[in-house]
């Protein structure tokens, strides 16, 4: 299992707790056993969190990218970027479904490595 995080670029600090929140809300619902936090992106913030900490095993990486991909589209949400334990990290925006696969590739080779 690894942990990955999902930012939200290009928005304020309160637009992206109300992402972090919805986003946190639609994993509970549509994903319950992909373990989620939300978390502050700076600890000396009084927020509610702006980030969500997602733990996935390689089984969830195909339902995490699919409700990550249904998510997006429902709020309207043209990117996030996915930060990796190794400090790697990759956006993704505007997906559409052909970007789906692609997405799920990049994360189950990160997991492989």
């Amino acid at each position: 299992m690894t942990q990955v995080v999902v930012q939200f670029p290009g928005v304020n600090d309160a637009v992206k707790g109300q992402l972090a929140q919805d986003l946190a809300r639609d994993i509970k619902m549509n994903l319950p056993n992909v373990n989620h936090l939300v978390t502050r992106e700076r600890v000396d913030t009084q927020d509610a969190g702006t980030l969500v900490s997602i733990v996935l095993a390689a089984p969830a990486i195909v339902a995490f990218v699919d409700g990550l991909w249904m998510w997006m589209k429902r709020r309207n949400q043209s990117e996030v970027t996915i930060l990796l334990p190794s400090g790697e990290q990759f956006s993704l925006r505007n997906l559409n479904s052909d970007d789906v696969p692609r997405a799920i590739e990049k994360l189950q080779n990160f997991l492989k490595s």
